[in-house]
This record gives structure tokens, C-alpha cells and sequence, in this order.
């Protein structure tokens, strides 16, 4: 792998105008002084590049055997994506032998890795929808780990002492996402009515009884770990039962819509806040 490698890999990323394109486009120009350095000039101060740098878009390919499939860094056409979904072009420690949408990814050791050897022969990751699913194969010692079982499962788990469990952050987010457009519904569209929603949810009810404490409440929906979330801690949302009701009050929508008074009632539920529109649809 080269500093040309590097360049390229980039350019493809910018050129391919496809979803993550635009993480390139801040890039303004390179420079590559040897075979082993790039200079990267940005259009403007960015302080999350150095973190970008390291998610798969930026996986660096060796250009030439990308070319010699019909890739390229420049405007046009580039006809090798198909080929690299079931190919490798790069340097780690694992080739890619094959993959099938939702079904499996089968990676196998680079015989040329620059480095010390992989310690595994093969890798197989496997899609299993089915978290019950994901239990029994591993129990059976059909998988040898699992990932994203839900809450309740590892607590089984723990307790049946059969499995080892790792714990640690993951960028997992859950959201409730709200319009804010007249046009689709004036009640959204009222921000009073979007406050009074984000006040009336039990916040520490959904994470410690739903989710047996296995999550963490960001101020916003921008994981806790990134830049910016630390400096936004003090304008995250607490459950406010009265203010919420005051929001609705206020927002002169409260005869149609307006919190179901039984969730109210049962925040140590740890249930949400249920809102009924004037079609007594549940929202």
C-alpha cells in the first residue's frame, strides 16, 4: 500500500456520488510527498476528519488491481463495486471469499498480510434475524458469538452461566423521530405539542425496566462518546409529567389531543407517553 493508494481510494469514495460521498467532499486537495505520506488539505476546519478517516468508506484499496476491474477516481462510470462485494482489494489481515445479502460474509486469512498472521484460518459471519435464534445456535456451539441479543436474553444467559458476556458502547441508537410540518398535521407542527411528548416519556422507566439498564440517555440523538455530546448534557429532556401538561394546555390542542391519562399514571411502568389524535389513532 502506497500514499497513490491512499489518494485514489479517496477520490473514488468522492467520485462515486453514491450515499457516503459526501464524507469526501470536504477534502480539497492531496499531496503526496513519498511513497509513505499524505498531505490532506480540507476546505474548511473540521474536527471530526481524524474520526471519519477511520470508518469503512475510507478503506484504502490497492488501485491497481481496482482499475484492472474497471474502478476509477475520476468522474464517470465506475464498474468495479460489483466485483469488490464479493473480492478484496486491500491489505488487513483477512481476504474476502464471498457474500450473500442477509445470509452470510465468509473471509479467510491473507496468506500476503504484512503483519503477524491472523490467528484464525477462516471467518464466517452469518445473518440470523431471530435473537431466540442467535441463543440456541450458540448454546448448541453451532456459532461461537452473538451479537445484539435483547435484554432479557442475556439476563438468561447470565444466569444459566453457559456463555461468556461481553459488555461495552455500541453507536446503537433509539430515537422517536416527529414531524414538524403543517402541511402533514398541525398538531406536530406546534412545537409545544413535540416538548410536551419529549416531557411526558419515562426516560429512566424504558432503560431500566424495559432494557434492564443496558443503555445510556444522550441529550440528543447524537451518541454518548461523539464530539458535542458532553457540552450538551444540560439541555437533555427529564420526565416532567406537570409540564408536559401545561405544554398541551397551552398549545390549544388539548380537547383532540393530549397524554393518555393511564400511561401517565404508570410511569413506574416505564412506559411512554401515549398520544391520541383527533381520529383516536394511537400515535
Amino acid at each position: 500500500m502506497t500514499s497513490a493508494d491512499v489518494v485514489f481510494s479517496f477520490n473514488r469514495l468522492r467520485e462515486l456520488k453514491d450515499n457516503p460521498s459526501w464524507l469526501a467532499d470536504i477534502i480539497q486537495a492531496m499531496e503526496t510527498p513519498d511513497a509513505r505520506t499524505v498531505r490532506i488539505r480540507l476546505t474548511e476546519p473540521n474536527a471530526v476528519f481524524l474520526a471519519m478517516l477511520v470508518s469503512p468508506n475510507f478503506s484504502i484499496l490497492d488501485s491497481t488491481v481496482v482499475k484492472q476491474q474497471g474502478g476509477t477516481d475520476q468522474p464517470g462510470a465506475d464498474k468495479v463495486t460489483e466485483w469488490l462485494n464479493q473480492n478484496s482489494a486491500g491489505s488487513g489481515p483477512f481476504v474476502l471469499k464471498g457474500w450473500v445479502n442477509e445470509q452470510e460474509i465468509v473471509m479467510v486469512r491473507n496468506p500476503n498480510y504484512w503483519g503477524q498472521p491472523a490467528a484464525l484460518e477462516r471467518v464466517i459471519i452469518r445473518h440470523i434475524p431471530d435473537p431466540t435464534t442467535q441463543r440456541q445456535l450458540l448454546e448448541s456451539g453451532d456459532v461461537d458469538a452473538a451479537h445484539n441479543l435483547d435484554a432479557d436474553l442475556i439476563a438468561e444467559l447470565a444466569q444459566a452461566g453457559t456463555t461468556q458476556i461481553v459488555r461495552g458502547d455500541t453507536l446503537d441508537t433509539e430515537y422517536f423521530a416527529m414531524h414538524t410540518s403543517p402541511e402533514i398535521g398541525k398538531e406536530l407542527a406546534d412545537k409545544r405539542v413535540r416538548q410536551a411528548i419529549a416531557y411526558a416519556i419515562d426516560y429512566d422507566g424504558i432503560i431500566q425496566q424495559i432494557l434492564r439498564g443496558a443503555a445510556v440517555r444522550p441529550p440528543s440523538v447524537i451518541p454518548s462518546g461523539l464530539l458535542g455530546v458532553t457540552e450538551a448534557e444540560d439541555a437533555r429532556y427529564q420526565t416532567n409529567v406537570e409540564r408536559a401538561r401545561q405544554l398541551f394546555g397551552g398549545s390549544g390542542f388539548s380537547e383532540r389531543l393530549r397524554p393518555h391519562p393511564d400511561l401517565l399514571q404508570r410511569r413506574h411502568r416505564g412506559r411512554g407517553c401515549l398520544i391520541r389524535s383527533s381520529s383516536e389513532q394511537d400515535c
